[in-house]
């Protein structure tokens, strides 16, 4: 009677968590792998559009100490001053592409590119990292005002 308790205890105690443990690291491997060699998920390729560009546009967001964000064309021209409780979703987008940059390791020495496509996509990338951000996840006239304001700038 006590050999089935201890073989019951082996099973539970040690080849239940071995099989969990296995499947769960192997689970993270595959996740790890697919967003990082693979490129699912988080690369420019889910937010791009096939429609022809309209306005094209290379930006550096510039990050001011009162939390506030300077715009600035691929020259380092001024366009654009945000103060910090303005257009939140310029602010969530500079953030996600400087996370991308430095998830990546690289430096800011290329412009963001602002595209605006025929079909009403705008899309900000990093021809760094290869990822982007679609303005129109915020609302179509949190794109449309975001161009109208570059357009301006020019």
């Amino acid at each position: 009677m006590s050999d089935e308790h201890l073989r019951a205890g082996v099973i539970t105690n040690v080849v239940f968590p071995v099989t969990a443990f296995t499947a769960v690291a192997l689970f993270t491997a595959y996740v790890i792998y697919g967003g990082l060699v693979l490129g699912h998920g988080s690369r420019e390729g889910s937010v791009t559009s096939d429609a022809p560009v309209e306005f094209e546009r290379g930006i550096f967001f510039d990050p001011l100490e009162d939390g506030g964000l300077i715009i600035r064309d691929h020259r380092g021209d001024k366009l654009w001053s945000i103060a910090e409780d303005e257009s939140a979703y310029i602010h969530s987008t500079a953030q996600r592409m400087w996370d991308y940059r430095d998830r990546d390791n690289v430096s800011a020495t290329l412009p963001f590119i602002v595209r605006s496509h025929e079909d009403g996509q705008v899309i900000v990338s990093d021809p760094m990292t290869k990822r982007g951000v679609a303005i129109n996840s915020f609302g179509s006239q949190n794109a449309e005002d975001f161009v109208d304001t570059l357009k301006a700038a020019e």
